[in-house]
């Protein structure tokens, strides 16, 4: 039992000192809760592209990267049926450190109804959420037919 402790024990301290929160020193100076002045983010979309068409059953391929001036921790895909943040259809998340994140995911098209989906990618920029950004771009879904 006590071995089974110890690596309890063990486990807990990589996981605990596994993001090394020296490369990514407390932010003093967010303006107004956006980026700090000297960290920079860009999400790059590359495919699918803005307004492309889909079917019902077609595989969506989604694919692009993620560049900072500072250490990131991840992203999430998320696609929605509608504009906004109405009905989610698919997440992925990834905790993955980096200046540069190449992120890609795969969806097959199971809404039925016609209208707009919007692809979100949200790069995770600390682990405290001050420093998150998103980049959305819509597709026209035509539905089953």
């Amino acid at each position: 039992m006590k071995k089974k402790q110890f690596f309890i024990l063990i486990l807990f301290n990589i996981l605990l000192l596994g993001c090394n929160k020296e490369n990514n020193p407390p932010l003093t100076d967010i303006d107004h809760g956006g980026m700090a002045p000297w960290r920079e983010m860009e999400v790059f979309i590359e495919n699918p592209s803005e307004n492309a068409t889909i079917q019902f059953g077609d595989k969506v391929l989604i694919s692009g990267r993620i560049e900072a001036n500072f250490l990131m921790h991840g992203y999430s895909i998320r696609i929605y049926n509608g504009t906004e943040e109405d009905e989610r259809v698919f997440v992925k998340n990834r905790h993955t450190h980096g200046e540069t994140i190449h992120f890609e995911g795969e969806w097959i098209n199971d809404v039925e109804e016609p209208g707009i989906l919007t692809i979100e990618i949200l790069a995770i920029g600390n682990h405290e959420g001050t420093l998150d950004m998103y980049e959305r771009i819509q597709l026209q879904n035509l539905g089953k037919e």
